[in-house]
């Protein structure tokens, strides 16, 4: 069975893919150049910096947590139950098996789900 690349190879490998720098990332994201350096050296990078990454990427921010194994805050998390019984990698395997025409209908399709209000959560204790 194949591993999961690190977060390091993920996020390079998506920079790659839409033509963006590390300058360039870094500013459209308005996190320091270094910062993200240091991320595509291994380090781990922390909620806040995932947030402003996921918009610049293209990703949803829930997505970009996940791919980094961070907790989802419950805003970001799904609200059918049931969604998370798929693990990530799984799902991206299949993803990755689809053509491009067929990743757009696929989008579009989600696109036009019905959408459901979040419940309101009991305020903590």
């Amino acid at each position: 069975m194949t591993e999961c690349p690190d977060f390091d190879v993920v996020l390079g490998r998506l920079m790659e893919r839409r033509g963006l720098s590390v300058p360039e990332l870094a500013g459209q994201a308005g996190i320091p150049e270094a910062g993200l350096r240091t991320i595509l050296g291994g380090a781990a990078p922390d909620q806040a910096q995932l947030l402003r990454l996921a918009p610049t990427l293209g990703i949803h921010k829930a997505d970009l947590l996940a791919i980094a194994w961070e907790d989802v805050p419950e805003d970001l998390a799904p609200l059918d139950r049931r969604a998370g019984g798929m693990s990530l990698y799984h799902l991206a395997g299949h993803a990755a098996r689809l053509t491009p025409g067929q990743v757009g209908e696929l989008r579009a399709r989600v696109r036009r789900m019905p959408q459901e209000q979040r419940p309101q959560l009991p305020p903590p204790p």
